[in-house]
């Protein structure tokens, strides 16, 4: 199953009052557009949270994602490990890299069962790290550089190039 085919977006390109048009969803979300990489980031929201709770669950799939702390593959791994563990492809432009903040330790409740406002108050903040490109040395070419950079999809971190 590919990426666009695990995303819902049936319906998500009309409109209640509008006609119908036969817009074929997954030949848009096939291509390399803003919305193929926003279908990503909402996607990416889930899977998160289920990489997470495997974490916690599963000793194999934990393995896995500590060898990723230092593993020199650009990336390459992990990408694998989300697409066949959640069909999620994140493209090869992103290099995720997780660690267990295991200093940090969710509270015990207290006597009337209530946990702290913020329980996970203790974690560090998330990292994400983005190369800048470097400036064209001529200056008339600085707008269309950062067009064209724009352009290429490399603004936001689940992109493809």
């Amino acid at each position: 199953m590919s990426r666009r085919n695990s995303i819902n977006t049936k319906g998500a390109f009309t409109h209640h009052g509008c006609r119908h048009t036969d817009l074929d969803q997954d030949a848009l979300l096939s291509r390399d557009t803003a919305l193929t990489h926003y279908a990503i980031t909402v996607q990416w929201r889930f899977v998160w949270f289920r990489i997470i709770a495997k974490y916690w669950s599963d000793e194999d799939f934990k393995a896995k994602i500590d060898a990723s702390m230092t593993a020199t593959d650009n990336g390459t791994a992990m990408r694998e490990l989300i697409k066949d563990e959640f069909d999620l492809d994140i493209g090869d432009q992103v290099v995720l890299r997780f660690y267990e903040a295991s200093w940090v330790q969710f509270p015990e409740p207290d006597a009337s069962d209530n946990l702290p406002d913020d329980p996970w108050g203790g974690m560090p903040p998330m990292e994400v790290k983005m190369p800048i490109p470097p400036r064209p040395e001529k200056e008339e070419l600085h707008a269309i550089a950062l067009a064209t950079f724009t352009g290429s999809g490399r603004s936001y971190p689940f992109t493809c190039a």
